[in-house]
């Protein structure tokens, strides 16, 4: 569910950034202006999210990681995973959630996802400046 809430607040977060740039500019907004500055907010959101994820798992809730990697096991377990197999995906799990890796892909993924949501508003919301005005 946090999920498809994180999609919903930003095709919301990202319609009214583009409907106020429309606005500023007498109603007017290019197909590329819309894409650039819908991927430009969801750069952003998406290094405070992941910022404030890293601080969260770090220095609120250090049990978090663990009940992830319970889930995880529990997943495998239910699949018929091989022990010796558990083992190892648990441990690049663990090396995971430990580098920066998951901080980093953490963000390029959700740049991803915010650049597909910036087609779509973009797509719905621009409206190019006439040429003989």
């Amino acid at each position: 569910w946090m999920f498809v809430f994180g999609i919903i607040s930003g095709f919301v977060l990202t319609y009214f950034s583009l409907k106020e740039f429309k606005i500023q500019n007498q109603g007017f907004m290019t197909f590329g202006e819309g894409f650039g500055l819908g991927v430009l907010v969801s750069t952003v959101s998406s290094i405070l999210s992941m910022t404030l994820d890293f601080i969260y798992k770090k220095f609120l809730d250090e049990s978090l990681n663990q009940k992830i990697l319970n889930f995880t096991e529990e997943s495998l377990e239910a699949r018929g995973t091989s022990p010796e197999q558990m083992e190892e995906i648990l441990k690049k799990t663990i090396e995971f959630q430990n580098s920066g890796l998951a901080f980093l892909f953490g963000i390029l993924f959700l740049i991803f996802i915010g650049a597909i949501i910036s087609l779509l508003v973009s797509a719905i919301l621009y409206k190019n400046k006439p040429v003989f005005d």
